[in-house]
């Protein structure tokens, strides 16, 4: 009897020692990522095991997304972040992660004076990449005559079959269209910052969920760090785009990732460019972003 009473708290033992390892072991931290280069930032981070990401396409996919709270880390516009924490503050910003992808285009050289003589073939009429061109153009005093297509697809193929025109082209298009046809460049957030001395234009940001603790929030943004350092620097950084799903031409992917201005601030770093975009947004389109957000956005 005492020997079965000794393999019982044997076993009982055990079995608490499970349940306790089991309990302490790391939950996976779930990660919403839009395509382009918010997923080009994290890609290291993406096969580790270490989180589930989720990637889509399209701002719909993101509010549900907001709306949904099922989520630990959001990558999103940092206006459509604002936006949605306004009507429910659920994800604070943590960071910005890319400071601009958008640059106009033409066969021959380009530059400011040029596009006052042409009209302009743009993408995102009334949306972020709408408001970076008439904002530059209205700063400095040129009138923009403008034609929209329906995509940066739209774009490219346009440029392809008329290359005459002045086009609103971003990235990764910009570098695959320049294996097709010969173009110049005018990178439009190098004037933004001229025009507003702040560090950069604050494109795309990373929104942590209220609830999720210091410690894995901390790491995530450690983690997120190393990745876009590897995605600059390591040899097998094309083989790890591959591996997560994006495709892109190894002989341009560093021009691409570089033209992306990929780098991550953190919320206090970053929010004096932020809070001026959010001024400017605002008076160019209130429906941008609803109201300008107090201190309590940022983490």
């Amino acid at each position: 009897m005492a020997k079965w009473n000794k393999k019982f708290t044997i076993i009982i033992f055990s079995l608490i020692i499970m349940v306790m390892l089991s309990g302490c072991k790391e939950q996976k931290i779930h990660v919403l990522i839009p395509t382009g280069s918010p997923q080009y930032a994290a890609a290291f981070m993406q096969n580790t095991g270490k989180y589930d990401f989720t990637v889509v396409a399209g701002a719909d996919a993101l509010t549900a997304g907001f709306n949904d709270i099922g989520y630990d880390i959001i990558f999103a516009p940092v206006n459509l972040g604002a936006k949605m924490y306004q009507a429910k503050p659920n994800y604070q910003l943590i960071g910005v992660v890319t400071w601009g992808n958008y640059y106009l285009i033409s066969e021959s050289p380009i530059d400011l004076t040029h596009v006052s003589q042409m009209d302009i073939t743009a993408f995102g009429e009334n949306q972020i990449p709408d408001f970076m061109i008439k904002f530059i153009l209205e700063q400095k005093n040129i009138e923009g005559h403008f034609t929209y297509l329906d995509s940066v697809a739209s774009i490219t193929s346009a440029y392809v079959l008329d290359s005459s025109k002045v086009y609103l082209i971003a990235e990764p298009s910009l570098s695959i269209l320049q294996t097709q046809k010969p173009l110049h460049y005018l990178n439009l957030q190098t004037i933004y910052q001229t025009i507003t001395g702040e560090t950069g234009f604050p494109q795309a940001g990373v929104f942590a969920k209220k609830g999720l603790s210091a410690s894995a929030v901390n790491a995530f943004k450690s983690e997120l760090i190393q990745s876009i350092f590897s995605l600059k620097q390591d040899e097998t950084a094309h083989d790890v785009l591959t591996a997560v799903g994006i495709t892109i031409p190894k002989a341009i992917y560093l021009n691409a990732v570089t033209r992306s201005h990929i780098d991550f601030l953190d919320s206090t770093n970053s929010k004096t460019a932020l809070v001026t975009f959010f001024e400017q947004i605002y008076a160019f389109n209130p429906n941008f972003i609803g109201n300008i957000p107090d201190d309590t956005f940022y983490r």
